[in-house]
């Protein structure tokens, strides 16, 4: 099955610049959809500009193989590229959350985008997270 994702960009100030929606490859399990969706943003980030950025995934075991406290044979190549890509950057920082703080990125990866579009990105608030990026917001405060 394709692995579909979502993700939120946020500037220091936490306000909202700009959300993703994207369908990757085919993958095999939840872990390596995650590792797939972590290194799409880490790519888009990059391509962007951005050259200090900090991910928060609510899969606490794509993280921990990330981040070398976890050995997972099979998300070996998964973990060589993100660590690739993790050199790119300045300042990195690769974090879990829990899912409680990470409902407007998985709104996002669930919400259905067109067939023939694999990725889009949301310049302006979608309306169907409207509601979840007021509650992280007023959490936050």
């Amino acid at each position: 099955m394709k692995s579909k994702a979502g993700w939120v960009l946020r500037d220091s100030e936490g306000r909202y610049p700009g959300g993703v929606q994207a369908t990757g490859r085919c993958v095999n399990n939840a872990l390596e959809s995650e590792l797939q969706a972590i290194l799409m943003a880490m790519q888009h980030a990059w391509s962007r500009g951005h050259l200090k950025i900090c991910i928060e995934s609510d899969n606490r075991k794509a993280v921990d193989i990330i981040n070398g406290l976890t050995l997972h044979f099979d998300a070996y190549n998964w973990k060589r590229e993100i660590q690739w890509w993790k050199q790119q950057f300045q300042t990195i920082q690769i974090q879990w959350i829990g899912r409680e703080g990470n409902k407007v990125a998985d709104k996002l990866a669930k919400h259905q985008i067109e067939d023939n579009v694999s990725f889009k990105y949301h310049y302006y608030v979608p309306r169907f997270i409207t509601s979840e990026l007021h509650n992280d917001y007023v959490n936050s405060i």
